[in-house]
């Protein structure tokens, strides 16, 4: 992956991450399970839409994964072309109940291995991303 193919998926995972944050820091932590449930079905397929269409616009032949919830689908890998795997509000659990310990995570497959992982944590503006072969990385914006 190219260098300012990573610096586009980084930023679109801050927007993202930015736009959760914004949720996360205007509703109140909830306070039952149901609540959980419909705050979680309200605000996640919107963030992983949004992520799956700017990958799209950028990496149109790469396909996408629905598997995330599936363990099955995870033991190998899902196609035999590059595909994304993402986890839009990863910590879903803290999130929902106003903890600052969430993120946005993607990851490439490439040839059954991960070539690229990104990690987006909006609470505290830092980004972790490793390439394969390349190193990891670590950013983070000073207030």
């Amino acid at each position: 992956m190219k260098q300012d193919d990573v610096l586009y998926c980084e930023a679109l995972l801050r927007k993202v991450g930015q736009r959760l944050f914004a949720e996360f820091a205007q509703e109140p932590a909830c306070t039952s399970k149901q609540a959980m449930n419909e705050r979680f079905h309200a605000l996640n397929p919107q963030a992983e839409e949004l992520l799956r269409h700017g990958l799209a616009e950028r990496f149109p032949a790469y396909r996408w994964s629905d598997a995330e919830f599936d363990a099955s689908l995870q033991k190998q890998p899902e196609y035999s072309t590059p595909y994304w795997i993402c986890d839009a509000i990863d910590g879903a659990v803290y999130f929902l109940q106003g903890m600052p310990m969430w993120a946005v995570s993607l990851c490439l497959v490439r040839d059954g291995q991960t070539a690229v992982s990104f990690v987006y944590d909006p609470c505290r503006d830092e980004m972790f991303t490793a390439i394969a072969r390349q190193g990891a990385f670590f950013e983070w914006q000073q207030n």
